[in-house]
């Protein structure tokens, strides 16, 4: 697709493997549709949308999108933020999008942004460009995370009203790459949150 000239004609182009919600796969170009969906619906770029109604609110200044050839946002991984930007987004959701008493979000939007819209595996889910994994037999034992190219991992574990940011780079293949997943992490961190409860007690 990033060869491409017209990624959102190279993706309308592209056959479908399967019928509509019956078969999840991720799909990067269904992603960069969103942009050019809301640049028609709208009149408006992303990008420029995104810098006035979320950045700035959130004291986001350092921000820069990758384009398309033609000219389009990126919206499938060209967005480039600092690590300390990035977790003020994802404590914005686990805030229910609120920021210093400032409704950025609307709650109902963030609550179903973060439910499982589609289900696979025993423990694994997807929402609205959300990744959620169930880590417990609760409803709240569940984590919203963001699986960036090249191992950026900033996730949110609601019950302990916690936003981590993974930040590297786990393209080479080497066994320590390997291990760096979203699943290994969490597990990871929630285990040491565990271990310090204990410690408290």
């Amino acid at each position: 697709m990033e060869a491409s000239f017209d990624w959102v004609k190279f993706t309308i182009d592209f056959p479908m493997s399967d019928e509509p919600s019956k078969v999840f796969n991720y799909n990067s170009g269904a992603t960069v549709l969103l942009a050019h969906i809301f640049r028609v619906a709208t009149g408006r770029d992303i990008e420029e949308y995104a810098a006035k109604h979320l950045f700035e609110p959130l004291g986001i200044k350092n921000h820069f999108w990758k384009r398309s050839p033609y000219g389009l946002v990126d919206s499938e991984g060209g967005v480039y933020l600092e690590k300390s930007d990035v977790a003020k987004l994802f404590y914005l959701f686990l805030k229910n999008g609120k920021w210093e008493g400032q409704q950025i979000i609307s709650t109902d939007w963030v609550q179903q942004s973060v439910s499982p819209y589609i289900k696979f595996g025993p423990n694994r889910g997807y929402g609205y460009k959300w990744w959620l994994g169930s880590y417990g037999n609760k409803p709240a034992e569940v984590t919203w995370g963001g699986n960036g190219f090249g191992g950026q991992f900033p996730i949110i574990i609601p019950e302990y009203d916690m936003v981590v940011v993974f930040n590297a780079w786990n393209v080479l293949p080497s066994a320590e790459s390997r291990n760096y997943n979203p699943n290994f992490l969490t597990q990871k961190v929630l285990n040491a949150v565990v271990e310090y409860q204990k410690k408290k007690k």
